[in-house]
C-alpha cells in the first residue's frame, strides 16, 4: 500500500494524460496496480521502481484506449442527422435540468469545509486520504465518516419531497393473519 500512497499523484496524472475519461482512468488505475504487484519482484534495481511504475501505467492506458477504440462505434449513429442521442423528451430534459440545480444549491449551501472535502473526494484531481487529511488537516480515519454523513444528508435533501405530501388514510392498510392483503381502517384508539 505504501507504493500506491507513494506513486499515486505520477500514476495518475500519466494515465489521465493518454486522453481517458476519469471512469476510463480508474479502470486503468486497477489494471496498473494489479500489474505492478504481479511484476515487481522483476525490477532488479530499485532505483528504477519509479519509472518502471510509470512506463507499466503508459503502456496499460494505451492498451486500454486502444482496446476501447475497437469496441467503441467510430460515429455515434444518434448524432447523424442532428437526432438527439437521449430519448428524452423537453418536460424529461427540464426536470433533469433542475434536479441538478437543485442538487448543485444543495451542494454550495453545505459548510465550506464539507464542501471542501467533497471536491477533494471527487473532484479532477481526487486526492487519496491520507492527502486530504494532511490538507484539511483532519484525522485520515474521519474522512470516510464524515464523506458518509454528507451524502447521506444530501441524499435525504434530495429525495424529500418539496411539499409534504398530504396522507389518505385510504391508502393505509392494515393487514393480519386472517385478512392478509384485505385493507382495514385504522382505530383511532
Amino acid at each position: 500500500m505504501e507504493l500506491i500512497e507513494k506513486f499515486r499523484p505520477v500514476v495518475w496524472v500519466t494515465i489521465r494524460s493518454c486522453g481517458h475519461s476519469r471512469d476510463d482512468a480508474e479502470d486503468v488505475w486497477q489494471l496498473v496496480w494489479m500489474r505492478v504487484f504481479q511484476k515487481i519482484h522483476l525490477v532488479r534495481d530499485p532505483g528504477r521502481v519509479r519509472a518502471w511504475i510509470i512506463t507499466v501505467a503508459r503502456r496499460e492506458a494505451l492498451r486500454h484506449q486502444e482496446t476501447l477504440a475497437r469496441t467503441r462505434p467510430a460515429v455515434d449513429l444518434a448524432e447523424v442527422g442532428g437526432v438527439s442521442g437521449s430519448d428524452a423528451s423537453p418536460e424529461e430534459r427540464a426536470l433533469d435540468v433542475a434536479e441538478a440545480e437543485s442538487l448543485n444549491r444543495m451542494v454550495t449551501s453545505l459548510p465550506a469545509e464539507q464542501r471542501e472535502l467533497l471536491d477533494l473526494l471527487f473532484g479532477e484531481q481526487a486526492l487519496s486520504y491520507t492527502e486530504i487529511s494532511l490538507r484539511l488537516r483532519i484525522p485520515r480515519g474521519s474522512i470516510g465518516p464524515t464523506r458518509q454523513r454528507i451524502l447521506r444528508h444530501l441524499r435525504e435533501q434530495f429525495t424529500e419531497p418539496a411539499v409534504p405530501r398530504q396522507t389518505d388514510r385510504r391508502d393505509q392498510t392494515r393487514t393480519n393473519s386472517g385478512d392478509a392483503g384485505r385493507p382495514r381502517a385504522l382505530s383511532t384508539r
